[in-house]
């Protein structure tokens, strides 16, 4: 059990770090089960993060591109298999410029 709380502690502290000299009046159970929310929290926040860092990339080459209708999802006239296409051709780029993402937050 001892095992278990100790895993737990770990978790919910990488996810929810306590404020130095602050005690905090949760239980363990009540910061585990917050823990999922925290994490989704997390990933939304960096994704958008990192959304805005290539979107930012695709201004800095092409300043006029207007790219408001990217928020509308894929283009009407585009099938799903030619998008899946279009997906595996920009991945390589992709995971570089994540790799970068991560190199300017110093990670």
């Amino acid at each position: 059990m001892e095992g278990l709380k100790s895993a737990a502690r770990v978790v919910v502290d990488m996810v929810d770090p306590p404020e130095d000299g602050v005690p905090d009046a949760r239980s363990l159970l009540e910061r585990l089960r917050e823990a999922p929310a925290k994490i989704s929290g997390f990933v939304s926040e960096n994704t958008k993060v990192f959304v805005s860092h290539v979107f930012g990339l695709v201004k800095s080459h092409w300043p006029l591109a207007d790219v408001s209708p990217l928020a509308e999802g894929m283009a009407a006239d585009c099938s799903e298999e030619k998008f899946a296409e279009y997906l595996e051709e920009v991945k390589l780029v992709a995971h570089k410029i994540v790799e970068t993402l991560g190199e300017d937050q110093g990670q």
